[in-house]
C-alpha cells in the first residue's frame, strides 16, 4: 500500500545548519582579496586539528578541495603502483576505490560487520595478499571501525592504514578522535555533513614526509617555489572563501555536538519499540557521534523490499536513503566480485533517516511511527 501525502510538512534528508557567523566570515574573506588561498585556509586547519584534540606537533591538517581530493591525494602520496592493492570496505561510499581504479590500483572488498556497518580486523586478514599495499578502514554513518585492533593485525607490515572519517567526525574509539589513530585520515565538509563547507574536505597526518607530499600534491606539485613542480600534482585545494565557513561552523563546534546526540537519543528511544527494523550498533569502546541514523528492514516486514519503503515514505512527505551498493551490485566492480555476503545483504535492507540539525522531536516521532505503519500494511 503506498501512503498518500498529507497536509503535514515534508521532512527532508538533510538540509544544512547555519550558526550566525558564515555570512560574516565570508564576506571578510570576499573584502581581503583572497578569495582563492588565503589566511581562513591557514584557520580552518589549525582550528580543525583543535577540534581534533590532536597536537600540531605531532599532526598535520591539509585542507582540500573534497573527501574524494583527499583520499586521491593520499593515494598519490604513497606512491602506489599499478596492480598494487587496496583493501576497501564492501559497504560504504566507494570513493577509495572509484579513486583506486582511475590510478591503475586494484580494489580488494572486504565484507563488515552486520550490526556495526564497519570492516574488522577479521574480515581485513582474510583479503590480504603479498600485493596489499593500503587498508581503507570507513567509519560508516558516524560509527566507527575498530583501528586499534585493525593496527594490531597488521602488526609491522608495510600497509598503510588510512582512516575514512568522511562520516564520523566527532566520534572517538577509546576516547581517540576518528581520523587521528591511523597515521593517515581524512574527512568530508560536503554540503550534509557534521560541519560543512558546502564542499571541502581535510587529510590530518603525523608523518612529517608525507605530509609535506601531500601539501605539494594539492598544489600542483610545488613544494616551496611558485611555478617549480617537484611532484605530479593536481589542484585539489579548497577555496579561501569556503574554508572561512568551516571556520565559522567550527566555532559552534559544542552546540552541534550537543544537537547530534540528542537527535540520536530521540531515534533511539523510537526505533527501540519497533520490531520490524534494526538500528545500526556501535562498539562498546566507541562515543558516537552519528551522522545520519541508519537501519536495516526486516524483510519479512516488508515483502517489497527497501526501495518501496523508501517511495512509500516519500509519498508520505518523509524523505530517506538507500543504504549504500555493494560492489557486486554494480556492473562496473564486475572485474572485481569478491564474497561479501554481509555487504550485499545489508545493501538491499539498509536506509538512513533524517539527522539534520534542526529536526525535531515530533519530527523523528512521525519518521518512526511511518515506518511502522508501512509494516503493518505491507
Amino acid at each position: 500500500m503506498v501512503v498518500n501525502a498529507s497536509a503535514q510538512s515534508t521532512i527532508p534528508y538533510a538540509q544544512p545548519k547555519f550558526w550566525g557567523l558564515e555570512e560574516q566570515y565570508m564576506v571578510d574573506a570576499l573584502r581581503s582579496g583572497w578569495i582563492s588561498t588565503g589566511e581562513y585556509i591557514h584557520r580552518l586547519e589549525k582550528q580543525f586539528l583543535e577540534l581534533l584534540e590532536a597536537d600540531g606537533d605531532s599532526h598535520t591538517a591539509i585542507a582540500v578541495s573534497n573527501g574524494g581530493a583527499a583520499i586521491h591525494c593520499i593515494l598519490l602520496a604513497l606512491d602506489l603502483r599499478p596492480g598494487d592493492e587496496i583493501i576497501v570496505p564492501a559497504f560504504c561510499y566507494q570513493a577509495a576505490s572509484l579513486v583506486a581504479i582511475q590510478l591503475g590500483l586494484t580494489p580488494v572488498f572486504a565484507d563488515v560487520d552486520s550490526e556495526t556497518y564497519c570492516v574488522t580486523a577479521e574480515s581485513i586478514k582474510k583479503v590480504i595478499s603479498p600485493r596489499t599495499k593500503a587498508v581503507v578502514a570507513v567509519h560508516s554513518y558516524g560509527g566507527m571501525c575498530d583501528v586499534v585492533e585493525i593496527q594490531k593485525m597488521l602488526g609491522n607490515s608495510d600497509i598503510t592504514l588510512i582512516e575514512d572519517a568522511a562520516e564520523a567526525l566527532g566520534s572517538k574509539l577509546n576516547g581517540m578522535h576518528a581520523g587521528t589513530i591511523a597515521e593517515i585520515g581524512f574527512f568530508s565538509f560536503h554540503a550534509v555533513k557534521t560541519i560543512t563547507t558546502g564542499e571541502g574536505g581535510i587529510i590530518v597526518c603525523r608523518n612529517p614526509e608525507i605530509s609535506e607530499k601531500l601539501r605539494a600534491l594539492r598544489t600542483y606539485g610545488s613544494v616551496k617555489t611558485k611555478y617549480w613542480h617537484d611532484l605530479p600534482g593536481h589542484n585539489l585545494r579548497l577555496s579561501n572563501l569556503l574554508a572561512a565557513i568551516g571556520c565559522a561552523q567550527i566555532q559552534f563546534w559544542d552546540e552541534i555536538v550537543i544537537a547530534k546526540k540528542e537527535i540520536a537519543d530521540w531515534y533511539g528511544e523510537e526505533l527501540s519499540a519497533l520490531g520490524s527494523v534494526s538500528q545500526q550498533q556501535t562498539l562498546d569502546q566507541v562515543d558516537p557521534l552519528i551522522w545520519a541514523v541508519a537501519i536495516e528492514i526486516d524483510e519479512k516486514c516488508y515483502p517489497a523490499g527497501r526501495d518501496w519503503l523508501l517511495e512509500a515514505m516519500r509519498n508520505d512527505g518523509i524523505e530517506c536513503r538507500n543504504g549504500f551498493y555493494s560492489p557486486n551490485q554494480m556492473p562496473m566492480f564486475n572485474s572485481y566480485k569478491s564474497s561479501t555476503p554481509v555487504s550485499d545483504r545489508l545493501a538491499k535492507n539498509v536506509l538512513s533517516l533524517p539527522t539534520y540539525i534542526g529536526i525535531e522531536k515530533e519530527q523523528v516521532k512521525r519518521v518512526c511511527k511511518t515506518i511502522l505503519k508501512l509494516a503493518q500494511s505491507s
